[in-house]
Protein backbone atom coordinates (compact mmCIF):
# COMPACT_ATOMS: atom_id res chain seq x y z
CA UNK A 1 0.00 0.00 0.00
CA UNK A 2 1.33 3.21 -1.29
CA UNK A 3 0.67 6.50 1.10
CA UNK A 4 -1.66 7.73 -1.00
CA UNK A 5 -4.08 4.83 -0.57
CA UNK A 6 -4.57 5.73 3.18
CA UNK A 7 -5.77 9.63 2.36
CA UNK A 8 -9.12 10.78 0.63
CA UNK A 9 -9.94 11.24 -2.65
CA UNK A 10 -9.74 14.58 -2.37
CA UNK A 11 -6.25 14.53 -0.98
CA UNK A 12 -4.84 11.96 -3.57
CA UNK A 13 -3.43 13.45 -7.06
CA UNK A 14 -3.79 11.83 -10.14
CA UNK A 15 -2.59 12.48 -13.66
CA UNK A 16 -4.98 12.68 -16.27
CA UNK A 17 -3.31 14.70 -19.05
CA UNK A 18 -0.03 14.94 -20.65
CA UNK A 19 1.19 16.84 -23.65
CA UNK A 20 5.24 18.03 -24.87
CA UNK A 21 6.93 19.27 -27.89
CA UNK A 22 10.41 17.97 -27.69
CA UNK A 23 13.57 17.08 -30.24
CA UNK A 24 11.82 14.09 -31.63
CA UNK A 25 8.30 14.93 -31.79
CA UNK A 26 5.28 16.89 -32.33
CA UNK A 27 3.10 15.66 -29.71
CA UNK A 28 3.99 13.82 -26.51
CA UNK A 29 2.85 10.69 -28.67
CA UNK A 30 4.80 10.97 -31.67
CA UNK A 31 7.98 11.75 -29.30
CA UNK A 32 7.18 8.92 -27.00
CA UNK A 33 7.37 6.87 -30.18
CA UNK A 34 10.81 8.34 -31.54
CA UNK A 35 12.14 7.38 -27.78
CA UNK A 36 11.47 3.62 -28.05
CA UNK A 37 12.71 3.49 -31.13
CA UNK A 38 15.94 4.69 -30.09
CA UNK A 39 15.40 7.74 -32.21
CA UNK A 40 17.41 10.98 -31.48
CA UNK A 41 17.19 14.92 -32.46
CA UNK A 42 20.74 16.30 -31.98
CA UNK A 43 21.69 17.78 -35.14
CA UNK A 44 24.25 20.08 -36.44
CA UNK A 45 23.36 23.41 -36.23
CA UNK A 46 24.26 24.44 -39.94
CA UNK A 47 21.94 21.98 -40.84
CA UNK A 48 19.06 23.16 -38.77
CA UNK A 49 16.83 26.77 -38.87
CA UNK A 50 19.38 28.05 -36.21
CA UNK A 51 21.84 28.56 -39.05
CA UNK A 52 19.78 31.63 -40.45
CA UNK A 53 19.96 33.37 -37.44
CA UNK A 54 22.45 36.21 -37.30
CA UNK A 55 25.59 35.37 -35.07
CA UNK A 56 24.85 32.07 -34.19
CA UNK A 57 27.38 29.90 -36.28
CA UNK A 58 29.99 32.58 -34.51
CA UNK A 59 29.09 31.30 -30.97
CA UNK A 60 30.99 28.48 -31.25
CA UNK A 61 28.56 25.94 -30.62
CA UNK A 62 28.31 23.00 -33.61
CA UNK A 63 25.44 20.74 -32.71
CA UNK A 64 22.42 21.01 -30.70
CA UNK A 65 18.58 19.52 -30.13
CA UNK A 66 16.31 21.90 -31.37
CA UNK A 67 12.17 21.85 -31.05
CA UNK A 68 10.56 21.40 -34.37
CA UNK A 69 8.55 24.37 -36.01
CA UNK A 70 5.07 24.26 -35.23
CA UNK A 71 2.34 26.79 -35.90
CA UNK A 72 0.12 27.70 -33.10
CA UNK A 73 -3.23 27.40 -35.45
CA UNK A 74 -1.80 24.05 -36.70
CA UNK A 75 -1.66 22.46 -33.31
CA UNK A 76 -5.20 23.50 -32.45
CA UNK A 77 -8.55 21.29 -33.24
CA UNK A 78 -10.60 23.82 -35.74
CA UNK A 79 -13.13 23.93 -33.01
CA UNK A 80 -10.33 25.69 -30.83
CA UNK A 81 -8.72 28.02 -33.21
CA UNK A 82 -8.95 31.83 -32.53
CA UNK A 83 -7.06 34.99 -32.56
CA UNK A 84 -4.47 35.28 -30.09
CA UNK A 85 -1.98 37.93 -29.35
CA UNK A 86 1.23 35.34 -29.97
CA UNK A 87 3.27 37.94 -31.46
CA UNK A 88 3.85 39.10 -28.16
CA UNK A 89 4.86 35.51 -26.96
CA UNK A 90 8.77 34.25 -26.80
CA UNK A 91 9.63 31.60 -27.95
CA UNK A 92 9.44 29.61 -24.49
CA UNK A 93 5.79 30.63 -24.11
CA UNK A 94 4.80 29.17 -27.52
CA UNK A 95 6.10 26.02 -26.70
CA UNK A 96 4.50 26.12 -23.41
CA UNK A 97 1.19 26.84 -24.97
CA UNK A 98 1.50 23.86 -27.06
CA UNK A 99 2.39 21.41 -24.48
CA UNK A 100 -0.49 23.01 -22.09
CA UNK A 101 -2.93 22.80 -24.46
CA UNK A 102 -2.35 19.21 -25.29
CA UNK A 103 -2.21 18.05 -21.77
CA UNK A 104 -5.52 19.90 -20.91
CA UNK A 105 -7.08 18.80 -24.21
CA UNK A 106 -5.88 15.33 -23.27
CA UNK A 107 -7.68 15.23 -20.14
CA UNK A 108 -10.64 16.21 -21.35
CA UNK A 109 -10.99 19.28 -19.50
CA UNK A 110 -11.59 21.76 -22.54
CA UNK A 111 -14.67 22.76 -23.65
CA UNK A 112 -15.55 20.99 -27.10
CA UNK A 113 -16.74 24.42 -29.05
CA UNK A 114 -13.96 26.84 -27.23
CA UNK A 115 -10.85 27.74 -26.41
CA UNK A 116 -11.49 27.81 -22.67
CA UNK A 117 -11.91 25.54 -19.91
CA UNK A 118 -14.87 23.54 -19.93
CA UNK A 119 -16.59 25.29 -16.83
CA UNK A 120 -19.52 22.21 -16.42
CA UNK A 121 -16.46 20.20 -15.95
CA UNK A 122 -14.09 22.53 -13.51
CA UNK A 123 -13.92 26.01 -11.71
CA UNK A 124 -11.34 28.31 -13.43
CA UNK A 125 -10.55 29.62 -10.25
CA UNK A 126 -9.57 26.53 -9.28
CA UNK A 127 -6.99 25.20 -12.15
CA UNK A 128 -3.88 26.77 -12.01
CA UNK A 129 -0.61 26.44 -13.74
CA UNK A 130 2.90 26.48 -12.80
CA UNK A 131 5.90 26.05 -15.56
CA UNK A 132 9.12 25.90 -15.01
CA UNK A 133 11.99 27.88 -17.61
CA UNK A 134 15.88 28.64 -17.23
CA UNK A 135 16.63 30.85 -20.32
CA UNK A 136 12.87 32.48 -20.54
CA UNK A 137 13.26 35.77 -22.01
CA UNK A 138 16.79 35.76 -21.76
CA UNK A 139 17.52 36.08 -25.82
CA UNK A 140 14.56 38.98 -25.83
CA UNK A 141 16.41 41.00 -23.28
CA UNK A 142 18.84 41.10 -26.36
CA UNK A 143 16.90 42.77 -28.81
CA UNK A 144 15.22 44.64 -26.51
CA UNK A 145 18.91 46.64 -25.65
CA UNK A 146 19.33 46.44 -29.58
CA UNK A 147 16.19 48.54 -29.81
CA UNK A 148 16.33 50.79 -27.14
CA UNK A 149 13.50 49.08 -25.55
CA UNK A 150 11.50 51.64 -27.55
CA UNK A 151 8.72 48.58 -28.27
CA UNK A 152 6.04 47.59 -26.11
CA UNK A 153 6.30 43.99 -27.95
CA UNK A 154 10.07 43.61 -26.70
CA UNK A 155 8.95 44.51 -23.48
CA UNK A 156 6.36 41.99 -23.17
CA UNK A 157 8.63 39.33 -25.35
CA UNK A 158 11.06 39.38 -22.47
CA UNK A 159 9.41 38.91 -19.50
CA UNK A 160 10.12 35.95 -18.07
CA UNK A 161 7.43 35.32 -16.19
CA UNK A 162 5.41 35.59 -19.80
CA UNK A 163 6.79 31.73 -20.80
CA UNK A 164 3.48 30.33 -17.96
CA UNK A 165 0.94 33.37 -17.82
CA UNK A 166 1.05 34.07 -21.15
CA UNK A 167 0.00 30.87 -22.65
CA UNK A 168 -2.06 30.19 -19.28
CA UNK A 169 -4.50 33.00 -20.24
CA UNK A 170 -6.14 32.00 -23.54
CA UNK A 171 -6.70 28.97 -21.66
CA UNK A 172 -9.02 30.07 -19.32
CA UNK A 173 -6.49 28.58 -16.45
CA UNK A 174 -7.02 31.59 -13.66
CA UNK A 175 -6.11 29.60 -10.65
CA UNK A 176 -2.67 30.00 -8.50
CA UNK A 177 0.15 29.95 -10.48
CA UNK A 178 3.06 31.08 -12.54
CA UNK A 179 6.94 30.64 -13.45
CA UNK A 180 9.32 29.01 -11.57
CA UNK A 181 12.63 29.39 -12.09
CA UNK A 182 14.79 27.05 -10.53
CA UNK A 183 17.55 26.41 -13.46
CA UNK A 184 17.74 23.09 -14.57
CA UNK A 185 15.59 21.99 -11.66
CA UNK A 186 12.52 24.24 -12.52
CA UNK A 187 10.56 21.73 -14.35
CA UNK A 188 10.42 18.93 -11.73
CA UNK A 189 9.56 21.74 -8.87
CA UNK A 190 6.36 22.83 -10.76
CA UNK A 191 5.23 19.35 -10.61
CA UNK A 192 5.87 19.11 -7.12
CA UNK A 193 4.38 22.83 -6.86
CA UNK A 194 1.36 22.11 -8.22
CA UNK A 195 1.05 19.08 -6.12
CA UNK A 196 1.12 21.11 -2.89
CA UNK A 197 -1.43 23.14 -4.50
CA UNK A 198 -4.38 20.93 -3.65
CA UNK A 199 -2.89 19.46 -0.09
CA UNK A 200 -4.67 21.14 2.57
CA UNK A 201 -2.62 23.17 5.19
CA UNK A 202 -3.60 23.77 8.46
CA UNK A 203 -6.80 22.00 7.83
CA UNK A 204 -8.48 24.39 5.57
CA UNK A 205 -9.83 24.58 1.71
CA UNK A 206 -6.99 23.47 -0.95
CA UNK A 207 -6.45 26.44 -3.47
CA UNK A 208 -6.99 24.08 -6.83
CA UNK A 209 -8.57 20.87 -8.13
CA UNK A 210 -6.51 21.17 -11.17
CA UNK A 211 -2.99 22.06 -11.76
CA UNK A 212 -1.78 22.24 -15.71
CA UNK A 213 2.29 21.75 -14.56
CA UNK A 214 5.67 21.43 -16.49
CA UNK A 215 8.46 23.34 -17.75
CA UNK A 216 9.59 25.09 -21.47
CA UNK A 217 12.72 26.34 -22.63
CA UNK A 218 12.95 27.31 -26.44
CA UNK A 219 16.53 28.55 -25.75
CA UNK A 220 18.88 27.85 -28.51
CA UNK A 221 19.93 31.63 -29.16
CA UNK A 222 23.09 33.19 -30.68
CA UNK A 223 23.24 35.14 -26.81
CA UNK A 224 22.39 31.93 -24.82
CA UNK A 225 24.37 29.77 -26.92
CA UNK A 226 27.32 31.95 -25.97
CA UNK A 227 26.72 32.42 -22.60
CA UNK A 228 26.34 29.13 -21.81
CA UNK A 229 29.31 28.02 -24.13
CA UNK A 230 31.26 29.95 -21.63
CA UNK A 231 31.23 27.25 -19.18
CA UNK A 232 34.12 25.05 -20.63
CA UNK A 233 34.02 21.54 -20.24
CA UNK A 234 30.13 21.86 -19.30
CA UNK A 235 28.92 21.62 -23.50
CA UNK A 236 29.53 19.25 -25.42
CA UNK A 237 32.29 20.10 -28.03
CA UNK A 238 31.87 17.75 -30.95
CA UNK A 239 30.31 18.37 -34.13
CA UNK A 240 28.81 14.68 -34.68
CA UNK A 241 25.64 14.64 -33.79
CA UNK A 242 25.44 10.50 -32.89
CA UNK A 243 28.66 11.30 -30.59
CA UNK A 244 26.84 13.45 -28.56
CA UNK A 245 24.72 13.59 -25.42
CA UNK A 246 25.86 9.92 -23.83
CA UNK A 247 25.26 9.95 -20.46
CA UNK A 248 26.75 7.52 -18.49
CA UNK A 249 28.87 6.40 -21.02
CA UNK A 250 32.98 6.52 -20.54
CA UNK A 251 33.33 8.66 -23.46
CA UNK A 252 30.63 11.66 -22.93
CA UNK A 253 32.01 15.09 -23.50
CA UNK A 254 29.70 17.41 -22.05
CA UNK A 255 25.88 18.20 -22.74
CA UNK A 256 24.21 19.28 -25.70
CA UNK A 257 21.46 22.13 -25.54
CA UNK A 258 18.07 21.64 -26.18
CA UNK A 259 14.39 22.95 -26.64
CA UNK A 260 11.35 21.45 -25.02
CA UNK A 261 8.36 21.86 -23.49
CA UNK A 262 6.37 19.51 -21.15
CA UNK A 263 2.87 19.78 -19.23
CA UNK A 264 1.37 17.71 -16.93
CA UNK A 265 -2.77 17.87 -15.71
CA UNK A 266 -2.44 16.93 -12.07
CA UNK A 267 -5.89 16.49 -10.51
CA UNK A 268 -7.50 15.60 -7.44
CA UNK A 269 -8.64 11.77 -7.55
CA UNK A 270 -12.08 13.27 -5.79
CA UNK A 271 -12.28 15.85 -8.22
CA UNK A 272 -11.68 13.57 -11.91
CA UNK A 273 -14.50 11.19 -10.55
CA UNK A 274 -16.72 13.45 -9.71
CA UNK A 275 -16.15 14.72 -13.66
CA UNK A 276 -16.74 11.96 -14.94
CA UNK A 277 -13.80 10.76 -15.91
CA UNK A 278 -13.01 6.91 -16.46
CA UNK A 279 -10.59 5.25 -13.89
CA UNK A 280 -8.46 4.04 -17.27
CA UNK A 281 -7.86 7.33 -18.65
CA UNK A 282 -5.89 8.46 -15.37
CA UNK A 283 -2.25 7.75 -16.29
CA UNK A 284 -0.95 7.38 -12.81
CA UNK A 285 -0.42 8.64 -9.16
CA UNK A 286 1.59 11.01 -7.85
CA UNK A 287 2.62 9.56 -4.40
CA UNK A 288 5.95 11.06 -3.96
CA UNK A 289 8.49 13.86 -3.83
CA UNK A 290 10.99 15.97 -2.62
CA UNK A 291 13.23 19.26 -3.06
CA UNK A 292 16.17 20.48 -1.31
CA UNK A 293 18.83 23.15 -2.48
CA UNK A 294 22.29 22.14 -1.98
CA UNK A 295 25.38 21.69 -4.59
CA UNK A 296 29.07 21.11 -5.03
CA UNK A 297 29.25 24.37 -7.08
CA UNK A 298 27.52 26.51 -9.58
CA UNK A 299 27.29 23.23 -12.15
CA UNK A 300 28.00 20.49 -10.25
CA UNK A 301 25.27 18.44 -8.13
CA UNK A 302 26.18 18.29 -4.18
CA UNK A 303 25.94 14.49 -3.35
CA UNK A 304 24.82 14.51 0.43
CA UNK A 305 21.71 16.59 -0.75
CA UNK A 306 21.13 14.59 -3.91
CA UNK A 307 21.33 11.59 -1.58
CA UNK A 308 18.21 12.81 0.87
CA UNK A 309 15.84 13.95 -1.58
CA UNK A 310 16.09 10.74 -3.24
CA UNK A 311 15.26 9.06 0.32
CA UNK A 312 12.61 11.31 0.56
CA UNK A 313 10.84 10.49 -2.61
CA UNK A 314 11.05 6.66 -2.24
CA UNK A 315 9.92 6.98 1.51
CA UNK A 316 7.25 9.09 0.88
CA UNK A 317 6.03 6.67 -1.99
CA UNK A 318 6.13 4.03 -0.06
CA UNK A 319 8.34 1.96 -2.23
CA UNK A 320 9.58 -1.42 -0.25
CA UNK A 321 11.70 -4.98 -1.30
CA UNK A 322 10.21 -6.27 -4.71
CA UNK A 323 8.52 -3.28 -5.90
CA UNK A 324 9.59 -2.67 -9.53
CA UNK A 325 11.33 1.33 -9.88
CA UNK A 326 12.40 3.60 -12.83
CA UNK A 327 14.27 5.89 -12.89
CA UNK A 328 14.91 8.55 -15.85
CA UNK A 329 18.06 9.91 -14.31
CA UNK A 330 18.69 13.85 -14.89
CA UNK A 331 22.41 12.54 -15.76
CA UNK A 332 23.38 15.06 -18.53
CA UNK A 333 26.43 13.51 -20.06
CA UNK A 334 28.52 15.99 -17.96
CA UNK A 335 32.58 14.52 -16.96
CA UNK A 336 31.65 15.78 -13.38
CA UNK A 337 27.84 15.07 -12.97
CA UNK A 338 27.29 11.93 -14.30
CA UNK A 339 29.47 9.93 -11.56
CA UNK A 340 27.84 12.29 -8.70
CA UNK A 341 24.45 10.97 -9.16
CA UNK A 342 25.27 7.76 -10.00
CA UNK A 343 26.74 7.33 -6.76
CA UNK A 344 23.84 9.41 -5.39
CA UNK A 345 21.48 7.18 -6.33
CA UNK A 346 23.26 4.02 -5.37
CA UNK A 347 23.75 5.36 -2.29
CA UNK A 348 19.97 6.08 -1.42
CA UNK A 349 19.35 2.66 -2.24
CA UNK A 350 21.56 0.86 -0.31
CA UNK A 351 20.44 2.74 2.76
CA UNK A 352 17.19 2.26 2.28
CA UNK A 353 17.50 -1.43 2.02
CA UNK A 354 16.04 -1.89 -1.21
CA UNK A 355 17.79 -4.43 -3.86
CA UNK A 356 19.74 -3.11 -7.17
CA UNK A 357 17.79 -5.88 -9.50
CA UNK A 358 15.04 -4.41 -9.16
CA UNK A 359 16.44 -0.79 -10.19
CA UNK A 360 16.10 0.30 -14.13
CA UNK A 361 17.84 3.44 -14.87
CA UNK A 362 18.17 5.04 -18.05
CA UNK A 363 18.47 8.80 -19.03
CA UNK A 364 16.39 10.19 -21.93
CA UNK A 365 18.64 13.04 -22.63
CA UNK A 366 20.57 10.89 -25.36
CA UNK A 367 17.63 11.77 -27.66
CA UNK A 368 16.90 14.82 -26.40
CA UNK A 369 19.80 16.73 -24.96
CA UNK A 370 19.56 19.10 -22.07
CA UNK A 371 16.33 20.56 -22.35
CA UNK A 372 17.04 22.55 -19.53
CA UNK A 373 13.46 23.93 -17.78
CA UNK A 374 11.54 21.51 -19.55
CA UNK A 375 14.09 18.43 -18.78
CA UNK A 376 11.81 17.89 -15.17
CA UNK A 377 8.34 18.01 -17.00
CA UNK A 378 9.15 15.85 -20.37
CA UNK A 379 11.37 13.28 -18.63
CA UNK A 380 8.02 12.83 -15.60
CA UNK A 381 6.38 12.13 -18.76
CA UNK A 382 8.40 9.75 -20.17
CA UNK A 383 8.94 7.91 -17.28
CA UNK A 384 4.72 7.70 -16.66
CA UNK A 385 4.45 6.52 -20.15
CA UNK A 386 7.35 3.62 -19.52
CA UNK A 387 5.04 2.34 -16.03
CA UNK A 388 2.13 2.32 -18.54
CA UNK A 389 3.99 0.48 -21.51
CA UNK A 390 5.93 -1.71 -19.12
CA UNK A 391 9.04 -0.64 -21.13
CA UNK A 392 12.14 1.09 -20.18
CA UNK A 393 13.51 3.48 -22.55
CA UNK A 394 17.08 2.94 -24.63
CA UNK A 395 20.09 4.80 -23.00
CA UNK A 396 21.28 6.03 -26.15
CA UNK A 397 25.33 6.20 -27.06
CA UNK A 398 25.87 3.60 -23.83
CA UNK A 399 28.36 1.62 -24.70
CA UNK A 400 31.20 1.62 -22.18
CA UNK A 401 28.93 2.39 -18.64
CA UNK A 402 31.06 4.22 -16.51
CA UNK A 403 32.29 2.56 -12.91
CA UNK A 404 29.96 4.27 -10.54
CA UNK A 405 27.53 2.44 -12.89
CA UNK A 406 28.64 -1.36 -12.02
CA UNK A 407 25.50 -3.27 -10.33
Amino acid sequence: MNMNEQLPDNQRVVVTGMGAVTPVGKTLPDSWQAIKDGEHGIKKIADTRLASVEGILETGAAIAAPAPDIELSDALLPEHRTKMRSSWWHPSAKLGFLALYESLNDAQLLDPSKLQLDSEKVDKFRAGFYLGSTFSGADQLGSVIDTGGARLDDLMKYLPARAATAPAMPLGLNGPGGLIAEECASGGSAVRLGAKEMHSYWGGQTDADVMVVGGTDAELSRYNLMLFGAAKGTVDPTDNPEEASRPLDEDRNGLVMGEASGALTLETYAHAKARGLPYENIYAELVGYANLTEAANETRAGMEGAIRVIEQALVMARVVVGETVYFNGHFTSTIDGDPIEMEAIKQAVENLGLRPEDIWLTSTKGATGHTMGAAGAIEAAFAILAMRDGTVPPGLKLYKPIEEAAG
